[in-house]
């Protein structure tokens, strides 16, 4: 079984955040991917194939998914950013279109 893969989350993402955290993903080891080993981000592995503000929206569309949460900030020092995997995505539902609260718009 593979309720990653099968899940409403994963199938929602978009082709960049899919490639991403397949990138992220393949960085594992068994060992890493929690807050006593995080993964670096994937810039340096994908710089070739996508630009770096593309690959900032996928992150933070994997984020905003439950996939993986931020376990340091990198930028200063020239660090890099380090992540964690989530579970969160299991509880991840795509909001209906009837469920969202539109804003009110003033007739003139």
């Amino acid at each position: 079984e593979h309720p990653l893969f099968d899940s409403e989350a994963f199938n929602s993402l978009s082709h960049t955040a899919m490639r991403a955290l397949l990138s992220i993903m393949r960085r594992k080891n068994g060992t890493n991917g929690t807050y006593e080993e995080p993964i670096e981000c994937p810039y340096p592995a994908m710089n070739g194939n996508m630009s770096k503000a593309t690959i900032a929206k996928a992150i933070r569309e994997l984020s905003k998914k439950g996939f993986i949460e931020m376990a340091r900030h990198g930028g200063l020092m020239k660090q890099t950013n380090l992540y964690v995997f989530s579970g969160d995505w299991i509880n991840w539902k795509k909001q209906n279109a009837s469920s969202e609260i539109k804003p009110h718009r003033f007739r003139k």
